[in-house]
């Protein structure tokens, strides 16, 4: 379980570094972008990542998968 919450981590951090500015920074586009790149990477495969990634970006749920959901 310790690893794949650290893959969670990973990955986040991944998607921060891809847009390039830190999270308060960002545009919604910007969330959206890092967002889908989460969704690619299958970071939502993982229990409970939905919530650590709404936390993390400062958005509701419900905003966070009509984020996914935007670019299918």
């Amino acid at each position: 379980l310790h690893d794949v919450n650290g893959l969670l981590d990973e990955l986040i951090e991944q998607s921060v570094n891809l847009v390039g500015i830190p999270v308060p920074l960002m545009t919604k586009e910007d969330k959206i972008t890092a967002i889908n790149f989460l969704n690619d990477t299958g970071a939502f495969l993982i229990t409970k990542s939905g919530d650590k990634v709404a936390k993390y970006f400062g958005i509701s749920k419900y905003t966070l998968y009509s984020y996914v959901d935007i670019n299918k």
